[in-house]
């Protein structure tokens, strides 16, 4: 069967049949990237599953290629709206994105997916800063710079949700505003799957910072529990998990990491 090669740019993608290869040859962990997919599958979010393949010395993922999948900033604004389909949508996504510390999210890592609605995609920069540059560190052995390090920058501990908050949506004309960002609440089933696995999650936080230094990777696990302990919060006071209570449980994890750090 013959190989499409679909991209060489950061990252380099194939087809071969109903599959799709990716390679990061710059940006991105592929060992995040299935960790982070593998969480979204256990707390019940939509994904497209994705593992770990090797291609000789290299190692990148797999995924099932899917036909008409759109990246959402490609859509029009109604589009993207009804593409999202219900407000708690958006949140049970987030508070996905907010456990794994997902970043580099814009309107190209948000696609639609027939059947699925909006999906959440490409998650090779995530759980730890320095898998935005997993290829130096892991791949050519280079020592963790002082600014990608947890030691040294706590305010990476704990992704800001206004941040990741559906930039596409934003871009798409929606305010930026708090009061106006996301209307809806984390389906309470959800948020109890995060609690009740959370040392399964955990386990994925690990596999997902292979090749980093075992301190960082140890410190990326306690980040993880500091952003777990501020959704405890929410849950034992029986309050709603909505965009406000994601950024203030941002902010209490930023102070837990404080008080590990000093």
């Amino acid at each position: 069967m013959p190989i499409e090669q679909l991209n060489h740019g950061i990252n380099r993608t194939f087809r071969k049949g109903d599959r799709f290869y990716k390679i990061s040859s710059l940006g991105g962990s592929p060992h995040a990237e299935a960790a982070v997919n593998r969480g979204f599958h256990i707390l019940g979010l939509p994904h497209v599953p994705t593992t770990t393949k090797t291609f000789g010395k290299l190692v990148g993922t797999e995924a099932p290629f899917i036909h008409g999948m759109t990246p959402i900033a490609q859509l029009h604004h109604e589009q993207a709206k009804e593409a999202w389909g219900s407000p708690d949508r958006h949140l049970n996504t987030l508070l996905g994105e907010y456990l794994f510390n997902v970043s580099d999210r814009h309107g190209a890592n948000y696609a639609h997916v027939p059947g699925q609605g909006v999906v959440s995609i490409d998650h090779g920069i995530a759980i730890h800063p320095a898998t935005s540059y997993w290829h130096d560190y892991a791949n050519r052995g280079e020592s963790l710079r002082g600014e990608h390090q947890l030691r040294t920058g706590p305010y990476e501990w704990s992704y800001h949700p206004k941040k990741s908050a559906l930039v596409s949506l934003m871009q798409l004309g929606l305010s930026s505003d708090s009061k106006h960002l996301i209307p809806g609440r984390v389906n309470p089933d959800v948020l109890a799957t995060a609690l009740a696995r959370r040392h399964e999650l955990e386990e994925l936080i690990h596999h997902g910072t292979h090749g980093l230094p075992e301190e960082e990777r140890g410190l990326a696990r306690l980040a993880y529990r500091a952003r777990v302990r501020a959704l405890e919060h929410y849950a034992s006071a029986g309050h709603p998990l909505d965009i406000h209570a994601l950024a203030n449980a941002h902010h209490r994890a930023l102070e837990y990491a404080q008080e590990h750090l000093s």
